[in-house]
């Protein structure tokens, strides 16, 4: 793959497509026409509130072919109950509920059909399943069973679909430049023809990009129960909700040390922490916003010990991503601009998958890669 598909898809792109990690600081300067949204205000509302975790399932493999050797893109979850791993050079992997590998998605390659770099999948009316491939550009249909359908050429790499009418209207992520601006991130897309089509695009800053802008163009997206859409950058902590015409009702913003606001981010070196990025947002039933964020863990230092002194790039077999990141989870009322509780857990979440459930790439007792299937839950004085 090329240097110039790091740009395609973002800079700040938590999981690497390149199968290597550049060993620099990404340099981000802040976008023009932001508005000022509401801030959340510093501190814990609730002192006795608290985040209960517990692990529900970790995904095994029974054959080598459903190992987890690698760290994954992400990990979406169909109708059924089965998990998927989505993962560089691998077709999507099936994990039924209790985490026993079931089946892979598709084969590997450019063909009709066949896919390179899965990096989002979603499920549709009609008993069949899109994959988007950020690098053969297209989404794929299939059926449950697998069966291939057809393709829908993409204009970009494209991430984190939610489906509103299929197939004329799906909110997707990523760069699309347009007529009328360079750098919106949000689009109301059509998958009903051979190209994928946009309906609208939209993002809270207008789109206008300043020179040498290297942070992330891809909001993360979760749906409310109220059918509104909250979308998140992983490089900044502001929070956006929108109606489901794409029409902005608030943003809040988290204002805070630990997390610098500075537009651009970085996997880090072997001499310097990685900065924070959010990986994962979420909505309760009670409409609380749930935010993982990935920050330094302790053992940080330990991760880059495979890396060959004075490199510049490392592959991603050789950093230890268990020992890189841990996770800090942040429960924020949108209404009140306060975060409720938070809690600090071990590894990397990759996903939310709803209903308090995430995906956590983590390491094992004897240290080998896993992911975890973990239940969160909020504990309020006043409820059970």
């Amino acid at each position: 793959m090329t240097g110039a598909l790091v740009n395609q898809i973002g800079r700040l792109l938590i999981l690497c497509t390149l199968g290597c990690v550049t060993l620099g600081v990404f340099e981000g300067s802040a976008i023009a026409a932001q508005a000022s949204p509401e801030q959340v205000l510093d501190g814990v509302a609730c002192a006795r509130c608290r985040v209960d975790r517990r692990t529900r399932v970790v995904l095994t493999s029974r054959t080598i072919e459903g190992e987890i050797n690698e760290l994954p893109y992400g990990v979406r979850v169909d109708p059924t109950g089965n998990f998927w791993v989505l993962a560089e050079n691998s077709p999507p992997r099936s994990y039924g509920p209790t985490g026993v590998f079931n089946r892979t998605l598709g084969r590997t390659g450019q063909g009709p059909g066949e896919l390179l770099a899965v990096h989002d999948m979603f499920w549709v009316p009609g008993d069949s399943v899109v994959t988007m491939d950020a690098v053969n550009r297209r989404a794929t249909v299939f059926t449950s069973g697998g069966r291939y359908v057809r393709d829908i050429r993409l204009p970009a790499p494209l991430f984190h679909a939610i489906v509103l009418r299929w197939p004329s209207q799906v909110l997707v992520s990523g760069h699309v430049a347009t007529s009328s601006a360079a750098g919106l991130p949000l689009h109301f897309a059509s998958f009903a023809d051979a190209d994928m089509k946009l309906v609208r695009s939209f993002g809270p800053d207008r789109g206008l990009l300043r020179p040498r802008y290297q942070g992330a163009d891809w909001h993360l997206t979760a749906r409310r129960h109220d059918g509104t859409i909250v979308t998140a950058k992983p490089d900044q902590f502001r929070l956006h909700i929108w109606d489901d015409d794409g029409s902005l009702r608030s943003s809040i913003a988290r204002r805070s040390a630990w997390f610098p606001d500075s537009g651009g981010g970085s996997n880090g070196t072997p001499n310097q922490p990685p900065t924070p990025a959010i990986t994962a947002i979420d909505v309760d039933r009670d409409g609380l916003i749930w935010v993982f964020v990935r920050v330094a863990a302790p053992t940080w230092r330990q991760a880059w010990a495979r890396v060959p002194p004075g490199a510049r790039e490392a592959r991603l077999s050789e950093v230890d991503f268990q020992s890189l990141y841990r996770t800090r989870v942040e429960v924020i009322d949108p209404a009140s601009r306060r975060v409720v509780a938070t809690v600090d857990m071990p590894g990397l979440t990759l996903a939310a998958l709803g209903g308090g459930r995430v995906a956590v790439y983590a390491a094992d007792a004897v240290g080998d890669p896993v992911v975890r299937i973990e239940q969160l839950r909020l504990v309020q004085p006043s409820r059970p």
